[in-house]
């Protein structure tokens, strides 16, 4: 004889909209909150090279998405452990 327990099917069930409402709240907590973009330049962005047109894109970025985004950038980061550390720092800081 096979015996199931009714109140199993209620606690999928709820433990199911637990999960909807836990993850649609902070999606919703997170839509009001304006996306976090960190640029690193391995060069300064004055020099009318990748770094400059990297900077024109930022900017254009934030000019486009006005309060929905917020960006930071550090440059003349050389490539290697110093671009892991700046890298990390940014993304800790968010």
């Amino acid at each position: 004889m096979h015996l199931t327990n009714p109140r199993r099917p209620l606690k999928k069930l709820l433990c199911a909209m637990a999960a909807v409402v836990g993850i649609g709240s902070s999606l919703l907590a997170s839509a009001a909150d304006p996306l976090k973009v960190g640029f690193v330049y391995i060069g300064p962005i004055g020099d009318h090279g990748w770094t400059y047109q990297h900077e024109q894109g930022r900017k254009a970025m934030v000019a486009a998405l006005g309060d929905k985004v917020s960006s930071s950038y550090v440059e003349n980061v050389p490539e290697g452990a110093d671009a892991e550390r700046v890298i990390r720092n940014m993304a800790q800081s968010v």
